[in-house]
């Protein structure tokens, strides 16, 4: 499901696999089994594992021009739901305009507004957080793995300043 390696980064072969991508959505019961971690991806989750590794660039906009044109509604979840996971601009805006438009089935314009809600109270939550501070919040993680009878889990602590000599 991944960007198979004879196509490489060429920019015209991530396009190519990024459309290739949408196809998934001809087929509604959609489903992909991974045996090694026993896992089912439905269609939503299966586009979102494709497309959301590689750059927006190349599927952001043919996925919001299926989701304008798309009829089917589980094809148009599975859409909305790329689109919020997105996070970008373009994205935001093509939820909202599909929650607003009248002539889409009412239970996708509901997950579209869903999706909104969700991400206002994302933004709320992130305004309330407090600054970033990594050093000090993770310090009680840092201290429960100093424990001396388990030196080999320790980083290498740096030389103190005054082993430090500087030639001239």
């Amino acid at each position: 499901m991944h960007l198979p390696l004879c196509l490489g980064p060429h920019p015209t072969a991530r396009r190519w696999y990024a459309r290739a991508a949408l196809h998934v959505l001809d087929d509604p019961a959609f489903k992909v089994f991974v045996p090694q971690h026993a896992l089912t991806l439905g269609l939503d989750y299966a586009l979102v594992y494709m497309l959301l590794p590689e750059d927006p660039e190349f599927w952001l906009y043919p996925a919001i021009g299926r989701l304008r044109a798309e009829r089917d509604q589980a094809a148009q979840k599975s859409l909305l739901w790329l689109l919020w996971y997105a996070q970008t601009t373009e994205g935001d805006k093509a939820l909202s305009d599909f929650a607003s438009d009248i002539s889409k089935p009412d239970a996708t314009r509901a997950r579209a507004k869903e999706l909104l809600g969700r991400k206002a109270e994302t933004y709320l939550v992130q305004r309330q957080l407090p600054p970033h501070r990594g050093f000090e919040r993770n310090s009680h993680r840092r201290g429960a793995l100093a424990n001396p009878s388990l030196p080999h889990l320790l980083p290498p602590s740096p030389p103190p300043l005054h082993h430090i000599v500087h030639d001239r």
